[in-house]
């Protein structure tokens, strides 16, 4: 369960800016939080692991018009590739929707690709936030709160062990 205040503090974040990308590792909590934001405002969420979803896609500008005065929710931005392919299409779809204010639709991308971490610095409407882990040894910690800024990098240690 993903605390309230990650909720707030997304929805703050999205009150500011036409763009919130969440950043962190995988099994943190970021598709949890993101259905939720989902069902708070009747958002349109696209599971981009999903081939049907990756689909509505394929033409953007067609697909998004009809949710302008909306929030998209892209989630699993870039999964199911190779690494280059997905970071390439994560960034390429965060650069589009940023470069396009016309669409008017709000965005939230939730992706493990902590190599996003410029956007914020490259595209002035995205706001970065991350889900908060602590190490402590060979452990991570979910902190279930979100908090500004950028991922430093995936957790040095296996989410789940072996």
């Amino acid at each position: 369960m993903i605390a309230r205040r990650a909720l707030a503090d997304v929805q703050t974040a999205l009150s500011r800016q036409a763009a919130v990308a969440l950043l962190g590792p995988r099994q943190v909590g970021k598709t949890t939080l993101a259905l939720e934001v989902a069902r708070a405002h009747r958002a349109l969420y696209l599971d981009l692991q999903s081939r049907e979803d990756r689909e509505k896609l394929r033409h953007p500008r067609v697909f998004l018009r009809r949710y302008e005065d909306r929030l998209v929710i892209l989630d699993e931005i870039g999964r199911g590739t190779s690494t280059y392919d997905g970071l390439a299409i994560a960034r390429a779809v965060a650069e589009y929707l940023h470069s396009h204010p016309r669409l008017g639709c709000k965005t939230l991308f939730a992706t493990h690709y902590h190599e996003l971490t410029d956007l914020e610095r490259a595209l002035p409407r995205v706001h970065t936030a991350r889900m908060d882990v602590r190490e402590e040894g060979d452990q991570v910690i979910f902190l279930h709160r979100v908090v500004p800024g950028s991922a430093d990098g995936p957790p040095s240690v296996s989410v789940w062990p072996f």
